[in-house]
């Protein structure tokens, strides 16, 4: 939380403290020096008043005078400082004898409506004021404003005019209330459309406050400006009406502030938005204060961006509830490596696919914020991440996620997860997500700021059970070796895996079923001879063959892989031959693929001839491993 700014009155009142408590004489005190005897003692009862009228309001107004000496009937000198267009005619100022106070009354029946109108008097006669007197002075500005109600809120399936859902995020500033939306009575200016004021939103219809927390006696007013739809702010601080033991609560917008201060740093990147009906800001473009807090310093506000203000409700088109309109599927399962933990964990990493159309919301979704994605249950069982991801790989949290429950605990409180987006990234290609997330527990205290990694390891879901025989292992006494899982990532169409296939080492390949190739990729079998890794691949990977007479492939007709596969250490290749997978496709796990009958074996039989064939070498794999060797003179193949 950054203090941006204190209230100018307070510097004002500090300013004129000083000055009032100075001086060569400190026995004579404000409101004595340069008085004639028995001066009146005349006072504004207020400095200034702003307000707005309704063009059917009279237009006339006046301000409240006291005098401490109410001796005689008197008629005070008022002279005018300001007086806009001269629309204001203002009335003598007049005492009755023993009457202390009496009211200056101004007129102004030619104002224009929609125009700010501005009255300044004095009075410095020293018959009646001291020219010391703080007091002495008035202002009064006008503006003749009609002020329609609009938006509507639906209760109990009734619209309710003149209302609308505002989503609060200023209070959360200081306080650990939840982005509550409520309802709050709107205007529109009738001479300026987009121009807004919020009536009284701090006040009985706040859930958060209790009775005695803001003032039912008068009106206040949040003022937006939003006749640039794109450039929209608050232009003036505005009292809320509501005091929680601090003062009056104020709030404004940073580019509000900005054009005070004339600061360009704080508007570029803060104005908010209306568009679809609805009036947003960004993080932090809001400012909240408290009277009695730091003499009204200013503090970032809408820190979780939830600030939502529906303008017009027929134009507020559907977004997909992250938490209710998605399905989710799995995309890879990862290793998350977790800082806040100190420890590594599996966790399944799923893409969400939305399934409500309503506005396009799936589109509005994704053009909002990207793909919605899961971290299924990171730290425990049932609590999920939910986060989106966009084309850039930048990382965002929809609205309404900005604190996500985790199920843990800390000190017996519930722990609360707020991902930050701006900190955080995915790599598609490389399939590294890395989350920052700032804990907090249910009080809103903070346990730090940690970096969460979740790095690829692929989900393989079980298709069938097959057969396989090694042929070009084993030569001419090979033997069918039942029992292997055939599997297949649920994220690529192609890519298929025998389990456990060479003494634990699965086998992973790639299946066009259009043309129904297989492409072995050059893969350990996680065996050595003689200190050396044995490689597998097939035939045409290994040599960079394009012969469909040694293309491996799939026999639609027997449920067969044919693979034309190739041995050998990472320098040569050292002996290939043709071996099967019989595979029995799982219930709901069959594919359709291209018929194709079998082909001719192309065995190996010219290799082998000029690749001799270790004869130590003729034995099942899973049963005498340390008796396999390689020959001393075998050539690549490739």
């Amino acid at each position: 939380m950054k203090k941006l700014y204190i209230y100018p009155l307070a510097l004002a009142f500090a300013a004129f403290a000083l000055a009032a408590c100075s001086g060569d004489d400190d026995e004579l005190a404000p409101g004595e020096w340069n008085a004639a005897e028995n001066y009146a003692n005349v006072a504004f009862e207020k400095l200034q008043t702003s307000e707005e009228l309704d063009p059917a309001d009279a237009t006339d107004a006046f301000i409240k005078v006291t005098r401490q000496n109410t001796s005689g009937a008197i008629t005070v000198p008022v002279k005018i400082v300001t007086n806009t267009d001269d629309v204001f005619t203002v009335d003598p100022l007049t005492f009755a004898d023993g009457e202390a106070e009496a009211n200056l009354s101004f007129h102004f029946p030619d104002a224009e409506v929609g125009k700010p109108y501005t009255l300044e008097v004095e009075i410095s006669d020293p018959k009646f004021v001291s020219e010391y007197t703080s007091v002495s002075t008035y202002s009064y500005t006008v503006t003749r404003v009609k002020w329609n109600d609009v938006s509507y809120i639906i209760n109990n399936g009734q619209k309710i005019y003149g209302y609308a859902a505002y989503t609060e995020d200023l209070v959360t500033t200081f306080f650990a209330v939840p982005n509550i939306t409520f309802p709050t009575r709107l205007q529109e200016r009738d001479d300026m459309p987009g121009y807004f004021r919020m009536v009284n939103t701090y006040g009985a219809n706040y859930p958060a406050l209790e009775e005695g927390q803001w003032d039912p006696e008068n009106d206040y007013y949040i003022y937006i400006d939003a006749t640039d739809p794109d450039k929209v702010y608050i232009p003036e601080a505005c009292n809320t009406g509501m005091d929680v033991n601090y003062g009056f609560c104020y709030v404004w917008s940073m580019v509000g502030l900005g054009m005070k201060r004339e600061r360009q740093d704080y508007i570029d990147g803060n104005y908010g938005t209306y568009e679809n009906g609805v009036i947003t800001f960004p993080k932090g473009a809001l400012l909240f204060g408290m009277e009695k807090y730091n003499d009204l310093g200013f503090y970032d506000s809408n820190n979780n961006g939830a600030f939502r203000l529906v303008v017009d409700p027929d134009k507020d088109l559907y977004v997909a509830d992250p938490r209710t309109d998605f399905t989710f599927e799995n995309e890879f399962l990862g290793t998350l490596n977790s800082s806040l933990l100190v420890a590594k964990r599996d966790a399944m990493f799923q893409k969400g696919t939305c399934v409500n159309d309503k506005d396009d919301c799936d589109k509005r979704f994704e053009e909002e914020y990207g793909t919605l994605y899961r971290l299924q249950a990171p730290y425990a069982n049932g609590y999920d991440l939910l986060f989106a991801i966009d084309d850039k790989g930048i990382v965002s949290v929809p609205t309404g996620l900005e604190k996500q429950i985790t199920g843990m605990k800390s000190v017996n409180k519930d722990v609360f997860a707020a991902i930050n987006g701006g900190a955080s990234s995915y790599d598609a290609e490389g399939q590294y997500l890395k989350l920052t997330i700032e804990f907090f527990d249910e009080n809103g205290l903070s346990l730090g700021e940690f970096v969460e990694e979740l790095t690829y390891k692929p989900v393989w879901n079980q298709v069938g059970t097959g057969t396989y025989t090694y042929w070009a292992w084993d030569g001419e006494e090979a033997e069918p070796d039942p029992g292997y899982t055939f599997s297949k990532r649920p994220d690529k169409d192609d890519a298929y895996r025998i389990d456990e296939w060479f003494y634990g080492a699965p086998l992973e390949f790639t299946w066009d079923q259009e043309t129904n190739a297989l492409t072995v990729p050059f893969q350990s079998t996680e065996h050595k001879e003689e200190g050396e890794m044995i490689y597998v691949a097939d035939y045409n990977t290994w040599t960079g063959s394009d012969s469909e007479q040694t293309q491996s492939y799939f026999d639609s007709e027997k449920n067969t892989f044919m693979f034309f596969m190739v041995y050998g250490t990472e320098e040569q290749g050292w002996y290939a031959d043709w071996e099967t997978f019989e595979v029995e496709f799982t219930e709901g796990g069959n594919v359709k693929a291209k018929l194709i009958s079998s082909r001719p074996a192309f065995r190996g039989m010219k290799l082998q001839k000029k690749y001799k064939w270790n004869p130590l070498a003729r034995l099942t794999p899973k049963k005498n491993l340390k008796q396999i060797r390689l020959r001393k003179d075998a050539q690549p193949l490739r």
